[in-house]
């Protein structure tokens, strides 16, 4: 969980330093918000590592895409 929560500070501070747009702040935000929840679900004993996994892939995956849209985004 200590992961994700750092996952999801270190995925907004492009935004902080003015290098992408609201656009990627509110995907980033929202993406990290997700992998916080399912990492969360993990932790409960539920059995949700793979899907942790496959989650964090598209995660990066999707915040890359958002971060190199963002400059023509509003």
């Amino acid at each position: 969980m200590v992961y994700a929560a750092l996952t999801v500070i270190v995925s907004v501070v492009p935004f902080f330093t003015g290098s992408a747009g609201t656009i990627y702040f509110a995907g980033a935000t929202v993406l990290g918000l997700g992998l916080v929840a399912m990492t969360v679900l993990d932790l409960s004993g539920r059995r949700w590592t793979r899907r942790v996994f496959t989650y964090s892939i598209a995660y990066v995956a999707l915040l890359f895409g958002l971060f190199a849209i963002s400059p023509f985004l509003p």
